[in-house]
């Protein structure tokens, strides 16, 4: 490959404006923008997002940026670590090739571009950009699951020893950057100190010790305070490494990635929008439970299934369900509830509904704990084979063994949120139905409206500010 990746990234970032995205790309940008204040304003009630604002408001400084829906302003540091906690706190933000991306990338360009006085315009296009490259980096690093053929033409599924989401700040400061208005030497230098602060991947730490820590896979507020802390160091002329992502001892190694395809992140960058792909969530959990979860709720709506004709649960999924996280049983936290196979899976099969899975209420009730031991997970045999045959591929199969004998069975390859099949691609109605509900004990039915709009007709405002002040709760909230 010749040329410079760090070099490349640097040109596209300060030559893209908003009339050279695509249509459909910035469409998902309000699409996403309105799901992560939904999600943040969902988020404001958890033990992760009541900690990160508190820390936010110790922090303080000078009134910059206001965290999402407490009205509060703090310095663009501090707002953007809280917005980040809130965002990812139910963990029911949207996934962009297989990553979390959105609550390492939103934070930050929201607080700058508060603090700039940026126009919806340039928030937008900051937004696809900081996604844009998130996405690539994720790509051309190591990937969570490894599915091959093995010399016996079985199909061998490994997890990285090293893995995680840090490669996301490079969508963060290049957000940062768009918002700031950078020429080419700063954002050069903003690439390079990011890329020297960016946090470690301790993922496979986190997934193997049970119960959840609150830090989760990548401490979101901590992302967003990494990147806005690089561009303002580069504003003011501090310097970084300025090819970061390039050579044999670039990002890649010191970050602990097996592999660095660095073709993957220029490959027609500008032309082809892995963005379009972004997938929104229509369960507040590990998506790895999706299309189990979509195949249980059918089996229990078309039978009319109470939780007393039910003898036994099979579940049929990703091997990633192998992993101590995912079989978790002591729910202590929210974060707890989003990775539990057993307690997501007695919840929905109690006919609860989801917006009320991290309800307190919920957890602590009883019927789901007694519940558990009906729920039998296991990896699905052919779930690394159909996703050789089809990248898109997420099998899953449930089986529902009743008091009477009976077996009722469904089997999916897809989930829900799927964004290669319009019938089952998250809608704008289906997102404004999600933030209608994830906000509307904090928000007036008219705020609620006026937010709505706002997002889907940002490009014509002048202030993001007067997003941010449509925003605030009714009610005081003692956090």
């Amino acid at each position: 490959m010749n040329g410079s990746v760090t070099k490349k990234l640097v040109d596209f970032i300060i030559s893209t404006e908003f009339e050279d995205i695509p249509n459909p790309v910035i469409h998902e940008a309000k699409r996403v923008l309105l799901d992560s204040i939904a999600c943040a304003l969902g988020g404001i009630t958890t033990v992760k997002g009541r900690l990160g604002i508190a820390w936010a408001k110790r922090l303080g400084g000078i009134p910059e940026a206001s965290i999402l829906g407490m009205g509060d302003r703090l310095s663009c540091t501090s707002a953007a670590f809280a917005n980040g906690e809130l965002i990812n706190a139910l963990d029911y933000d949207a996934i962009l090739v297989g990553s979390h991306i959105t609550p390492f990338i939103i934070p930050a360009a929201l607080a700058l571009s508060e603090k700039v006085k940026s126009t919806g315009k340039n928030l937008i296009t900051a937004v696809a950009i900081g996604h844009e490259i998130a996405a690539r980096m994720a790509i051309a690093l190591t990937w969570l699951m490894n599915i091959d053929m093995n010399g016996e033409g079985k199909v061998v599924t490994k997890f990285p020893p090293v893995y995680g989401y840090s490669q996301s700040v490079f969508g963060g400061i290049a957000a940062a950057c768009k918002i700031l208005k950078f020429n080419e030497n700063k954002t050069k230098h903003a690439f390079g100190i990011v890329g020297s602060i960016a946090p470690v991947n301790s993922m496979v730490k986190w997934w193997n010790t049970p119960p959840a820590a609150l830090a989760k896979y990548l401490m979101a507020g901590w992302v967003a305070q990494t990147e806005i802390t690089a561009a303002l160091l580069a504003h003011a002329g501090y310097t970084g490494i300025s090819d970061i992502l390039d050579g044999e001892d670039g990002f890649w190694k010191y970050s602990g990635s097996l592999k660095w395809e660095p073709e993957k992140v220029i490959k027609d960058l500008g032309r082809e929008w892995y963005f379009e792909k972004i997938e929104f969530k229509p369960y507040p959990c590990c998506k790895a439970m999706h299309t189990a979860l979509d195949c249980l709720i059918e089996i229990i709506e078309k039978n009319d299934l109470r939780p007393e004709n039910i003898e036994k649960i099979l579940i049929w999924l990703s091997p990633q369900i192998e992993l101590p996280i995912w079989k978790n049983e002591d729910i202590i936290t929210e974060i707890d509830a989003q990775f539990s196979m057993p307690y997501i899976f007695s919840a929905a099969a109690l006919r609860i509904s989801h917006f009320l899975w991290q309800e307190w209420l919920t957890i602590e009730d009883i019927k789901i704990k007694n519940f558990m031991k009906y729920i039998k997970c296991f990896p699905h045999p052919e779930f690394g084979l159909k996703i050789i045959e089809d990248a898109n591929s997420r099998l899953a199969k449930v089986e529902i063994i009743t008091r009477d004998g009976g077996r009722l069975s469904i089997e999916k390859k897809y989930p829900k949120g799927s964004h290669f099949d319009s019938s089952l691609r998250m809608s704008d109605k289906d997102l404004e139905c999600k933030f209608r509900y994830l906000t509307t004990k904090f928000l007036t039915l008219d705020q609620i409206n006026k937010c709505i709009e706002f997002i889907f007709e940002i490009e014509k405002k002048k202030k993001v500010s007067e997003l941010m002040d449509l925003i605030c709760l009714k009610n005081e909230l003692e956090i």
